[in-house]
C-alpha cells in the first residue's frame, strides 16, 4: 500500500485531477460575482421593501387613530363636540395685505437678470 501512494503515477494523477479542479473553478469566477452582485441587489431591494412597508404601516396606524378620524370629521363634516362654538374667519377685501415692497432695479441690473435668466 505505502508503495502504491509513492508512486509516481499516483502524484501525477493527483496533479491532473488538482488541475482541473483549479481550471473549473477559475471559469466559475466570474458566475460567482455576478451571483454575489445580484444577491446585493436583491438584498438592498428587500430593505427598501421593508422600510417602504413600515412607513406604509405608520400611515395606516396614523389613519386609523381617532385623532386623524376626528380632525377629517371637523375639515370634511363640519363636525363639533357637544358645547363647542365653531368661529370662521374670512379675509375681507379691505384687509391689507402682506406684500413685499419692489426694490427699485437699474436698468444695468435688469439687463443683467435678463442675460444671466434670473427674473
Amino acid at each position: 500500500m505505502n508503495r502504491i501512494l509513492s508512486s509516481s503515477w499516483v502524484t501525477v494523477i493527483g496533479l491532473v485531477v488538482l488541475a482541473v479542479v483549479g481550471a473549473s473553478l477559475v471559469r466559475r469566477e466570474p458566475q460567482l460575482a455576478a451571483v454575489k452582485q445580484e444577491r446585493e441587489y436583491v438584498r438592498k431591494s428587500i430593505d427598501a421593501a421593508r422600510l417602504e412597508q413600515e412607513e406604509l404601516d405608520r400611515k395606516q396606524a396614523y389613519y386609523q387613530s381617532t385623532g386623524y378620524l376626528e380632525q377629517q370629521a371637523r375639515i370634511k363634516l363640519n363636525y363639533k363636540k357637544p358645547g363647542e362654538h365653531v368661529v370662521y374667519i374670512y379675509r375681507t377685501a379691505s384687509e391689507p395685505q402682506e406684500t413685499k415692497p419692489e426694490e427699485s432695479l437699474t436698468n444695468l441690473k435688469l439687463w443683467w437678470y435678463y442675460l444671466i435668466g434670473k427674473k
